[in-house]
């Protein structure tokens, strides 16, 4: 159980995190550094944490031949979260 409350606590943290405002680089520490190198430290991001949540959901018991469908959520969480970040863009 407590592998499953890990990985929903991942996911909602996560999904938190794409869809909450940033801040401008400018008003943050290391602004400079941070405008100079957005792009490659948020696909690093990207991919980092998603690599961690795939690693989680190999770790959550679950049948061998249901493990198909944690792969299906984190793909259509990524899917989504990116859809969401568009349409909320405007606020």
């Amino acid at each position: 159980m407590a592998r499953w409350l890990t990985w929903i606590a991942v996911i909602i943290a996560w999904t938190a995190a794409l869809e909450f405002p940033v801040p401008q680089p400018e008003q943050m520490p290391a602004g400079e550094f941070i405008i100079g190198k957005k792009y490659v430290i948020g696909k690093t991001m990207h991919v980092g944490v998603y690599a961690v949540l795939a690693a989680l959901s190999a770790w959550v018991a679950m049948p061998t031949r249901y493990r198909w469908v944690m792969m299906f959520v984190l793909m259509t969480h990524a899917c989504g979260t990116e859809m969401l970040q568009e349409a909320l863009e405007p606020w």
